[in-house]
């Protein structure tokens, strides 16, 4: 595994007596007031691209108070900052959030967390709910701190269509204030959980990623972490994770002139377009990695037809990232 995170958020018990120890609100927002107010801890709605407000939720019946999200800017002050009562927010402190949109037709209504440094993104939420045509309560997701921010800054995404409202937010912090830690044994298989607190808990675990290393030649010996994997070579290719030590040894070293990696093509299509995003993170970078078929001078689509690219009926901008998650969501527009 690659790294382990616990999150915790306790179930408060209230029979026989008993309680549990549970976490500790170190942000939150009541939203039961109008306009919705920080409880605990503080925030700042500028008013105008942050602004307090109502919208109605399950199938358009019920009027609920929110925070309205401008696109996240942060030379412009296009967020909504918050931060802890006291100190700041720590490793392991959970962040819950809800948010919805409110619009006849279909949209897509997200959130985009960033660090106090402004330009680093921890999280995206996934699209919210939309209260004009679903009859359901917005969902509350949960986002775990890796690391400390003296504040959060809360924005509208990039990915949104339409305005965001936001619903639900809190922070909480695990008992003993920080995740729990689980600790491996000397082979590493095993996890041992260093203290058992009497609350739930979410267990997080993030594994390695395989690969394959291919186009291996005939009769090369493979030890991978120092272990002989030759026999295990299927064809030409073998399984390997991403931290894995590998050693390649030629039948004939005296031949071998020069070996290098190279990535594997990966290949997408838009609308019969392929596209080679081989290590592309944005669309400038892919841009640049195909040309001819797609350009910037003139709209986007190249060869004998001109236009631009949208994402669920938004227009993308050759700055913003390429969403692997969103493929099947971006298409042509020709003009």
């Amino acid at each position: 595994m690659k790294k382990i995170l616990f999150s915790m958020l306790a179930l408060l018990l209230a029979m026989g007596g008993a309680s549990a120890q549970g976490p500790t609100t170190v942000f939150e927002v009541d939203f039961s007031s109008n306009p919705p107010t920080a409880t605990t801890g503080s925030m700042w709605i500028n008013g105008s691209t942050t602004y307090p407000g109502t919208v109605k939720i399950h199938n358009n019946t019920d009027q609920i108070n929110i925070i309205m999200l401008g696109i996240y800017n942060y030379s412009d002050n296009k967020y909504l900052p918050i931060k802890p009562e006291t100190g700041s927010f720590q490793t392991g402190d959970t962040l819950l959030i809800a948010m919805c949109y409110n619009n006849s037709d279909t949209r897509t209504a997200a959130a985009d967390i960033y660090a106090d440094n402004g330009t680093t993104l921890l999280f995206t939420t996934a699209p919210g709910i939309n209260g004009r045509t679903e009859s359901g309560d917005p969902v509350v997701e949960k986002f775990v701190l890796e690391q400390d921010a003296d504040s959060l800054l809360i924005g509208r995404s990039s990915s949104a269509t339409t305005n965001t409202y936001v619903t639900t937010l809190k922070v909480l912090r695990p008992a003993g204030g920080g995740a729990i830690k689980l600790t491996p044994d000397a082979t590493g298989k095993v996890w041992t959980l260093d203290e058992t607190p009497d609350y739930d808990l979410d267990l997080n675990v993030v594994y390695y990623q395989k690969y394959a290393l291919k186009e291996i030649p005939a009769n090369w010996q493979v030890k991978v972490d120092g272990v002989d994997k030759t026999a295990a070579i299927d064809g030409d290719s073998l399984k390997i994770t991403e931290t894995a030590q590998v050693l390649l040894t030629p039948d004939h070293p005296e031949r071998v002139k020069k070996v290098i990696l190279v990535d594997e093509a990966v290949l997408v299509n838009i609308d019969g377009i392929t596209l080679d995003i081989t290590g592309c993170t944005t669309w400038a970078e892919i841009i640049a990695r195909n040309p001819g078929v797609i350009r910037d001078d003139v709209g986007w689509i190249g060869s004998n037809h001109q236009g631009y690219l949208v994402k669920n009926g938004a227009t993308v901008f050759t700055s913003d990232p390429y969403d692997p998650a969103q493929q099947s969501n971006y298409h042509w527009q020709l003009q």
